[in-house]
């Protein structure tokens, strides 16, 4: 927002409201004495804000996550934004550009940082950009592979015999002395059936059992 040092204080506590704003009042009056915000400097409300808000220990935990961040099964993507949040509990370890290209270079798969490692890029954009590329390209390789792979897996398997592919008569020949008697209306029950008509017998339609 461009804004200078001296405004930067007032723009931020503008924005409070609730518990932040009472909180930020009880600053003025027991750290700060009774300064009005404009004589507070950028680096003591820092100062107070984080250790209210982002405790030393919430700190170091995510720094320590910061130094044990590698890619894994990650995209570029997906690794790049967790990098750069938790960066932000960590800008002491890379005090520039150079120190950070080499940070998220070191934490990502051997088959993305090799290409690229010998370059020394030292813009962080530059080298992120570069990085999601050899990710598209090497998923493209790895999808032709596997297209490959099928096709090959499929000439190798054995085609079917003629003979199992052909259909069984014997089964699907209909059994000519049911079709040869043909089914009328009932007058008894008013439905299309062959032979006696059972309704109201207390017989069983299909095995013709009491």
């Amino acid at each position: 927002m461009l804004c200078p040092n001296d405004r930067r204080v007032a723009l931020a506590v503008y924005a409070f409201n609730v518990e932040a704003e009472r909180w930020w009042k009880s600053q003025l009056e027991e750290t700060f004495e009774g300064r009005p915000s404009s004589q507070v400097t950028w680096e003591e409300f820092v100062k107070v804000f984080r250790d209210c808000y982002v405790p030393v220990i919430a700190r170091r935990s995510m720094q320590d996550k910061f130094n044990r961040l590698v890619q894994g099964d990650k995209t570029i993507t997906e690794y790049e934004a967790e990098f750069t949040m938790l960066s932000r509990y960590a800008s002491h370890l890379i005090p520039n550009a150079e120190e950070k290209c080499h940070r998220f270079l070191s934490g990502l798969r051997d088959t993305i940082r090799q290409p690229l490692v010998h370059f020394g890029i030292e813009d962080y954009v530059t080298l992120v950009e570069r990085e999601r590329r050899i990710e598209s390209d090497l998923q493209s390789t790895q999808r032709r592979r596997d297209f490959q792979k099928r096709k090959i897996e499929d000439r190798s398997r054995p085609a079917q015999s003629f003979q199992s592919r052909r259909p069984n008569w014997k089964k699907l020949k209909p059994n000519t002395s049911e079709s040869s008697t043909q089914s009328i209306l009932c007058n008894k029950c008013g439905s299309s059936h062959r032979g006696e008509c059972l309704s109201g017998t207390n017989t069983c339609f299909w095995c013709h059992q009491s």
